[in-house]
């Protein structure tokens, strides 16, 4: 009897460590484990994915409004202009009461630009240019008139009867557009305007 029970605590041994059953369930918790590594894994390598993709949104964008601001900095306005026509002279007061003052042009860009985008108007529209002891000079900027950045229309400027002092901008002209012509300031145009802002759609009031 206690050789069987000796046999059978030696089964019991043996069944408890290397039992089929037991051995079934050792590879069981085993595959479990595995498995769950590597889904530890898996989410970790997710996480981390997910973790690099957003730091590389991050970068992104900051670039984004890092070039944004530069953008504001170099060409901060927006062209507006009067649905009503005026004198020069009620002309810019109208822009300096609504928005900074009557348009200074830069380049030929911009006047490309303002003649794509400015609708047409049969007497046209006032610029920030006049005549100021017979030199003409950019009203809000007080600096005279290059020749590189003239665009004055063929045989302009031409001072007829001697009272041409302000300059117009031919928006959309057939034979001429966006060239310049010197007027008398009491003529009435539409106002062309800027403000110092970021935008570069035109608005009327």
């Amino acid at each position: 009897m206690e050789t069987g029970r000796i046999i059978t605590q030696y089964n019991d041994y043996n069944k408890n460590f290397f039992g089929p059953a037991d051995f079934t369930s050792m590879l069981k918790r085993s595959l479990l484990f595995l498995f769950q590594a590597s889904c530890l894994k898996t989410i970790w390598n997710w996480r981390f994915q997910s973790v690099i993709f957003r730091t590389a949104q991050l970068l992104c964008f900051s670039a984004l409004i890092f070039e944004l601001i530069k953008q504001k900095e170099v060409a901060a306005w927006t062209y507006n202009y009067s649905i009503k026509a005026y004198s020069w002279n009620y002309s810019r007061i109208f822009c300096q009461k609504h928005y900074t003052d009557l348009v200074a042009i830069q380049n030929k860009k911009e006047i490309a630009y303002l003649n794509d985008v400015i609708p047409y108007y049969n007497s046209y529209y006032w610029i920030g240019i006049r005549k100021i002891n017979d030199k003409w000079t950019w009203v809000g900027t007080k600096k005279l008139l290059t020749k590189e950045a003239e665009n004055w229309a063929d045989n302009e400027p031409n001072n007829k009867k001697n009272n041409q002092d302000c300059v117009e901008i031919y928006i959309k002209s057939v034979s001429a557009p966006g060239k310049w012509n010197d007027e008398p300031c009491a003529k009435r145009k539409r106002a062309l305007c800027y403000t110092g802002r970021i935008f570069s759609t035109p608005k009327f009031v």
